[in-house]
Formats: structure tokens, sequence, C-alpha cells
């Protein structure tokens, strides 16, 4: 009777473990299987806007407790600008660079003076639309959906969805380093935290304006001799 007994308990136990078993791979699996369909919903979303050539971005990054950084960049058809301001615990450098597609001219507004550079055979610091659930094809997605922790969140009045730990080989995120706001309807990531560091984005799209690109009054700038 006892060893009959001790059986008997052994196989409670085992089949106790099996279903524990069991649970924990059900949730894997549905934990997986909701990721996954988000990711390529938020891609296929994101594939709207991609191949855009109209936009205006404005970002700003807070790089520490007394930097932050504005950056406004515009882009129509050939021509691109991008205004950055950077404000270093009150000391604002400013930069601005416009591009007309074949050559860059480049202004500093800084306490010092306003200097300029004028046809650089070089290109405007562009600033593309980035896809934060980017992956080359559907097994990268699943491998992501496993590793990564979405959520839903509004954050400034837009549904959008709080990404952690996706992985994947054309990804700048890291696990457990970067988190994401991405906007649901439009797959654009609209906060980005890294560290220390955090960036806020928000978009604008066929409504730039032909005016945007016209330079500053270059009488009012020192011109630097190029190297």
């Amino acid at each position: 009777c006892v060893q009959g007994g001790m059986i008997m308990k052994k196989k409670k136990i085992l089949k106790i473990i099996l279903i524990i078993i069991l649970i924990i791979l059900v949730l894997f699996l549905i934990h997986t299987a909701r990721n996954f369909i988000i990711i390529k919903g938020v891609q296929n979303n994101f594939s709207k806007y991609e191949n855009s050539s109209n936009y205006h971005i404005k970002s700003v990054a807070k790089e520490s407790t007394d930097t932050t950084v504005t950056m406004d960049y515009y882009t129509k058809d050939e021509k691109q600008v991008m205004k950055m301001e950077r404000n270093i615990d009150g000391e604002i450098l400013k930069v601005s660079m416009y591009s007309n597609g074949e050559k860059v001219n480049v202004f500093y507004d800084n306490p010092s003076g306003k200097t300029c550079q004028l046809n650089l055979d070089t290109e405007v610091i562009q600033v593309n639309l980035y896809n934060h659930l980017e992956t080359e094809n559907i097994w990268q997605t699943l491998l992501g959906s496993i590793t990564t922790n979405i959520k839903s969140e509004e954050y400034n009045g837009k549904d959008c969805y709080i990404v952690n730990g996706f992985m994947s080989p054309l990804s700048l995120t890291e696990k457990n380093k970067n988190e994401v706001h991405i906007e649901k309807d439009t797959g654009l990531f609209i906060k980005s935290v890294t560290d220390s560091n955090t960036t806020e984005r928000e978009y604008e799209f066929n409504n730039v304006e032909d005016s945007v690109f016209e330079e500053p009054d270059i009488s009012e700038y020192s011109i630097q001799e190029n190297e």
C-alpha cells in the first residue's frame, strides 16, 4: 500500500508539472502571436509613409540634464533643410544646412558671431523616417515577437504602443536599453528613451512649402573659406 501510495503521489506531481508546462507554453504562444500581429500591423501602417518625399520632422532630444537639442528637418523632392539648435546649460548654438540637391550652404549662429560656408560638396545630414520594428522577413518578425514586450497607452493624445526589447538586425533597438512609443495609426515613433537620453518627434506630411528653403540674408554672415 505504501509503495502504491508513493506511485500515486509521483503521478500527481508529474501531472501538476505537465499542467504547469502546458500553461507556460500556452501563455508563450499567446504572447508571441499577439506581438506578431501588432508588429505586422505597425509595419504595414509605416509602409504608407516610408517613400514620402515631402515631410517635416521636429525632434527634441534631451541628451543630459543640461543639454537639449531641437531639430527641424524639411525635405521636398531634391531640396533639404535642417535647422538645429543646441541648448547647453543656457548657451544657444544654432546651425542651419540648406541643400538644393547638388551643393550645401551652412549657416552658424553662435554667441561669438555669425558665419557661413557656401557651396560645400557634401550632403545635409538626412533625417529619414525610421521604422523601429523593421525586419527583413517573416522569421525575423517572429523571433522579434518572442523577445518583445508591448503595451498600449495614450501619449500626448495619441494611441500608442510602448515597445521594449524588440530585436532585429535592422533595428537600432537594444534589448532592455530602449523604450519606444509608436503611434498605432502611422507606425511612426514619437518618443524614444535610451539610458538617460530622451527623443520626441512630431511629423507633417505633404505640407512643406517652398518658402522654407529660402536661405538667410548672407550679408549678415562672415563667409568662411572651404578647406
